[in-house]
């Protein structure tokens, strides 16, 4: 076995390497580490130097659901390809070699066959996919409810927890306090913002010296006190002072030029000094001290002596003072805050039976550390003898902590595997958690170290490049002990780049002459000028067939320029467009974080809300593409504007009843802009943009109420800080053959032939607080700033790691740019801090062209050194696209079967019979009151009308115990005004108006065995039953004449008019609930049928039953219940078992006795047993005919 380097490092060998113990392989950039993993799954399956393992018992682990999908087709198709190799029908290097070791070649191809078959079972997990299903496997041994959900995104219950412990925390401040709290995080947003990157960091927090500091409150006195005294003494002889020191012969000009603006800065310091910055006023009074007036006179003059000066000097002390006690008291506040936020978050989360991802470890770590521990590790370890961690250079100290404790024990490592792959030169993910300083520990812990030393990837000269690059330094990735940087092989497969028949050398630096770097932006500009100039003349010579990838034609798509950031990928897509390249740009921002997500929400919040001038500010976005042009013509033309809103209340009126990614097409459509945007540049992207909003609008329309919930959300989306989830991150926007714009996190994993480095001289210090203390062996967050060297060491070794995932994208080509020193400052600060001058100059040099030139020498095939390229050659394509139709589409689509609903039923009741209801629709939105009106009302009637105030309603009485009251039901009740857009004074109303709802009597009943819903238990009812059975044919006209032979109201309705119905009848029953052996159905109605109790009374109640058709909906939950016991009870009996039907109109309940806002109906037996009928096929002349009706359906009527 081959070593190598001073860290006992051997060369792996994947045929000899034993499957048992703790092992670390690392895997440089494009030296198989996937054919690695492979070859050890493939001994694994064959039991090659061990038992033979099924790939349910192989756990492999990687950190993306991609790369899961990714592994688990690569595994397979090697163990297809193993398979055939067998027979000799395929080359496979591992086979020839242990071939001979093989006795049994006939079971071995049954394994391999077995193998293949059993893949879709296979244990390849993300860590987390992982860490979720042993918690649910071995929930008894775990203490884990194996019924939690699992939330990918938390960022709601966040904002809850981060309210509460506001309220808990800082309401109840006041006084100095309180503007301490405020003057640092204004919101809780504010302070979650602070909160969060530390939320899951095991850390130690430096908040300083506390010696040097007096506390808070005793500084805050002195001051004060110093603060009164001082203003007494400058009241009296302030002036004075000025005075004397603007009078004095010897007076230094310079010092005289302040004077009079320190004395106004002390003066409204005095009279408020929350209106002064600290260095302002400690400037001023700096200046007025003994020390400071030495510099008020000339040299050799004797300054003034006055006894404020010694009072302000003794004030500059005290307020540095309260300024060191304020800046400590902030950071103990955090820290605290962070403890708060914590606390209340796990309770939130045990509360609501839910864990997030980052949960998932700890809860498995706790698990392995608990009372079962022992029989938790034997039972996974039994069904997991060996387990494979990809990407391990991603890790962090709790994930490894979950692989060390099942497979770290000496004892159980004979018979038990650990293989770590990784490379910690890629380690570049510390902003998604990884921690390198884990992956140190790591290796200092294995049993065996390996690398693999042949690039496959690139050519012999890009590997060269890559080499000699990072062999400048003598430690390059700067913890060079545990990364260090060694030298790797060329396979010699990949193919050079070349131009008219010459080889190009592998790695061009592009420097930027004195006058193309006279500042960064500029430099920007060039830089990006260069490289999209690079890129034109690449593909006009492919046109003509001179540029090559060996013997292949050079495509748009085998080029990728890498970028940090949007800001510079946008600087090199303008600087393509203009070249007429078409390119793709992927990255990871959020879609939330669009021109179009703005413009979106203010379209949504316009049509929401029905306003002229809302929909006029929402329509100039520049995204719909109108001119000022058109605004002029809609202001000059009213038929113009007119078409305008009509477009306004066909989107509203689609978005009600289609749903809103079918009011986004409607818009998109109607005013033709897919056709417009893709005229543009960036067409793509924005249309890639609004389909992808619209998707993630739709689905979220799902999980919150109507279209109020819906905008809640979408603003919470673009306003907070926008992370990183995978369904939210930008989307490719074609996958047609363009230039790829990527960001380096991004290109990790893949490979280009041709890729460009433009950027890459963009240093920046690192500002984050968190850093590894390798002397205390821990995490730390420096709150006080006294560990800034260590933390940007920290941050540059992280970019020299993205230099080295950038650099080794390149196969055959790559373009570097670089800048010349220029003598700004500024921009060579900027590069100075850069890692691609920390790994090519040990000192920075006078001329970085010379010093590029001189570190290519001899090194030709590999370096050469170029000026950047400031011409615009535009690309001039000969490829023709044909036109493209689409084929006419001529056969029918069958619409006879559909999925129904009582609301489909009467749609086409859509004007009310009287004009005397205000109803319980969106109509009652248009008739609000004036504050005056209002006022006069009694109690619930002044609670706002409408679809969000029957939503806010409805889930109240949802979410609540009718029993007994929560004991935080005023926060309940708080925030679901909130959530339904309703203001929160009218919170006062609602307890008092639930107490009705909950105690008023159902008059049903009779005195002796009265009912009221706080009578009900849990047990006793169902909240929202859903239910759903089959129609085999319903048309209006028999329905309707079933309705009138048995009706159930005394007042005329309208026929119901709708198309035959075949196929399944759905709905939600609000309660359905048990009395007395009785059963009932209980619908809540918060229509608005007048301001006095009198206006509630049964006649009112029936004539907006038959408006609405709420006795046909009553009719279909009563048939559901009828079919529901039909299957459940025994000795069921419609007479018996069915008590009737509740409609509640809330807003006319009362404690008194009475049947205010209580409508009751028990439909007749006929008429459901005839419906029954009915609906499975039967003719109506037959159901209404004399013969005796059955009653109970069989099974599977009702699902």
């Amino acid at each position: 076995m081959n070593q190598t380097g001073s860290n006992n490092m051997h060369v792996l060998n994947a045929a000899s390497i034993p499957l048992n113990g703790v092992s670390l392989i690392e895997a440089s950039a494009g030296t198989g580490k996937t054919y690695t993993i492979t070859s050890l799954y493939l001994r694994l399956v064959l039991g090659h130097g061990c038992p033979s393992l099924s790939p349910e018992n192989i756990l492999v682990v990687t950190f993306t659901r991609a790369a899961t999908e990714e592994l688990r087709s690569r595994i397979r198709a090697r163990l297809r390809q193993a398979y055939l190799a067998l027979q000799g029908q395929a080359d496979d290097p591992l086979i020839q070699t242990i071939q001979s070791e093989i006795d049994d070649v006939p079971h071995a191809l049954q394994q391999l066959k077995d193998a293949q078959q059993l893949m879709d079972l296979a244990a390849i997990y993300t860590i987390h996919g992982f860490a979720q299903r042993l918690l649910r496997q071995n929930a008894v041994e775990s203490g884990i409810n194996n019924e939690f959900e699992l939330i990918l995104d938390e960022t709601e219950l966040l904002e809850q927890a981060i309210r509460d412990v506001w309220r808990a925390h800082v309401y109840p401040l006041a006084g100095m306090k309180l503007q301490l709290v405020l003057s640092e995080w204004k919101t809780p947003t504010d302070l979650l913002k602070s909160l969060r990157p530390l939320l899951y960091k095991h850390a130690h927090f430096h908040l300083g010296d506390a010696g040097s500091h007096t506390h808070i409150d005793e500084a805050f006195d002195q001051l004060s006190q110093s603060q009164k005294s001082f203003f007494q003494r400058w009241h009296e002889q302030g002036e004075d002072f000025i005075a004397q020191i603007k009078q004095h012969p010897l007076l230094n000009g310079t010092y005289a030029k302040g004077i009079d603006k320190r004395a106004d800065v002390i003066a409204r310091y005095l009279h408020n000094p929350g209106t002064v910055k600290t260095k302002d006023i400690l400037d001023a009074l700096g200046k007025l001290t003994k020390q400071g007036l030495t510099k008020s006179v000339k040299k050799g003059g004797e300054a003034v002596s006055h006894g404020l000066s010694d009072e302000c000097e003794r004030l500059l002390n005290i307020i540095e003072a309260f300024d060191g006690a304020k800046t400590r008291a902030v950071r103990q506040l955090r820290v605290d805050f962070l403890a708060a936020l914590k606390s209340r978050l796990t309770y939130l989360k045990q509360q609501q039976q839910v864990l997030s991802t980052d949960d998932l470890l700890s809860h498995v770590n706790g698990a392995f550390n608990g009372h079962n521990r022992d029989v938790l590790l034997q039972h996974v370890r039994s069904q997991y003898p060996v387990a494979m961690v990809d990407e391990f250079q991603d890790t962090d100290a709790e994930q490894y902590q979950v692989f060390y404790s099942l497979y770290g024990d000496d004892n159980i490592k004979q018979d038990h595997g650990l293989f770590m792959i990784g490379d910690p030169k890629q380690a570049i993910y510390k902003f998604r958690g990884a921690d390198i300083f884990t992956y140190i520990q790591a290796k200092q812990q294995v049993d065996a170290q390996y690398t693999l030393d042949t690039n496959y990837r690139s050519t012999t000269q890009m590997v060269t490049a890559v080499n000699h690059i990072f062999s400048q330094h003598s430690h390059p990735f700067i913890y060079d002990e545990s990364i260090p940087f060694l030298p790797v092989n060329a396979s010699g497969r990949a193919k050079p780049l070349s131009i008219n028949g010459l080889f190009q050398p592998a790695l061009s630096w592009l420097v930027a002459n004195k006058d193309q770097a006279e500042n960064k932006t500029g430099l920007i500009q060039a830089c990006s000028e260069s490289c999209a100039e690079q890129i034109s003349l690449l593909l006009n010579g492919a046109q003509q067939e001179g540029v090559l990838i060996g013997e292949d034609i050079l495509t748009a798509s085998d080029m990728a320029v890498l970028v940090r950031n949007r800001h510079q990928a946008a600087a090199i897509k303008h600087s393509l467009s203009a070249r007429g390249i078409s390119c793709v740009y992927v990255g990871q921002e959020s879609v939330f974080d669009s021109e179009e997500a703005l413009a979106l929400l203010a379209l949504l919040q316009g049509v929401h809300s029905l306003s002229e001038r809302q929909y006029r500010n929402a329509i100039a976005y520049p995204t719909w593409g109108l001119s000022l042009a058109d605004f002029k013509r809609f202001n000059q033309d009213e038929t113009a504007w007119e078409a305008q809103l009509e477009q306004l209340y066909n989107c509203h009126e689609t978005w009600m009843k289609q749903g809103v990614m079918a009011m986004v097409m409607q818009w998109l459509h109607a005013r033709d802009l897919p056709n417009t945007w893709l005229a543009l540049a960036d067409g793509e992207r924005r249309l890639t943009n609004m389909m992808h909003l619209a998707e993630l609008l739709q689905h979220s329309s799902t999980e919150v109420q109507g279209m109020q919930g819906l905008l809640t959300w979408f603003t919470q989306q673009v306003m907070q800080d926008k992370d990183s989830a995978e369904q939210k991150q930008l989307r490719l926007e074609s996958d047609a053959n363009l230039v790829q714009i990527i960001t380096i996190h991004k290109s990790k994993g893949l490979e280009y032939p041709v890729v460009f480095l433009p950027f890459n001289w963009d240093g920046k210090e690192s500002s984050d607080e968190l850093f590894y203390d390798d002397q205390a062996n821990q995490l730390v967050c420096d709150l006080a700033d006294d560990f800034r060297p260590q933390r940007i060491q920290e941050g540059l070794a992280e970019e020299v790691r993205l230099l080295y995932v950038g650099l080794t994208r390149a196969a055959s080509k790559c373009y570097v740019s670089m800048p010349e020193v220029t003598g700004n400052k500024r921009l060579d600060n900027v590069v100075d801090v850069s890692a691609l001058q920390h790994v090519l100059f040990a000192c920075a040099p006078e001329n970085r062209q010379a010093a590029l030139t001189e570190l290519s020498k001899n090194y030709e095939e590999s370096f050469d050194v170029q000026g950047l390229l400031d011409t615009q050659t535009p690309f001039k394509p000969t490829e023709q696209m044909s036109e493209l139709s689409a084929r006419p589409f001529t056969g029918r689509i069958k619409r006879d079967w559909q999925l129904s609903s009582f609301s489909s039923l009467v749609r086409h009741l859509h004007a009310p019979i009287s004009a005397r209801f205000d109803l319980d629709d969106d109509q009652d939105e248009k008739r609000s009151l004036s504050q005056e009106q209002e006022a006069q009302l009694a109690g619930q009637f002044r609670f706002p009308r409408g679809a969000h105030a029957g939503n806010f309603l409805h889930t109240l009485l949802e979410e609540i115990d009718f029993t007994q009251l929560p004991d935080e039901i005023d926060e309940l009740i708080e925030s679901l005004l909130t959530r339904f857009g309703i203001d929160l004074h009218y919170a006062d109303l609602v307890k008092p108006w639930l107490n009705t709802m909950l105690h008023s009597p159902l008059d049903r009943h009779s005195k002796t065995d009265q009912l009221s819903l706080s009578q009900l238990t849990s047990q006793m009812k169902k909240v929202e039953m859903e239910f759903y059975f089959p129609v085999e044919k319903l048309n209006a006209d028999d329905f309707n004449q079933l309705l009138k032979s048995y009706p159930c109201l005394q007042v005329p309705a309208n026929d119901l008019d709708f198309y035959q119905l075949k196929g399944m009848l759905k709905g939600f029953i609000d309660l359905t609930f048990e009395w007395q052996g009785q059963f009932y159905i209980l619908d809540y109605k918060s229509n608005h049928l007048g301001n006095e109790f009198s206006e509630y009374d049964q006649m009112a109640m029936e004539r907006a039953m038959a408006e609405h058709r709420y006795d046909v909906q009553m009719v279909i939950y009563t048939l559901a219940l009828h079919r529901l016991l039909s299957l459940r009870l025994n000795d069921y009996d419609y007479d018996t078992h069915i008590g009737g039907g509740y409609y509640l109109f809330l807003r006319g309940l009362q404690l008194a006795s009475g049947d205010s806002g209580q409508f009751f109906c028990k439909p007749e037996k006929s008429l459901i047993l005839g419906l029954d009928r009915l609906i499975k096929g039967e003719a109506l002349k037959d159901i209404l005919a004399p013969e005796p009706l059955t009653s109970a359906p069989i099974q599977g009527d009702l699902l």
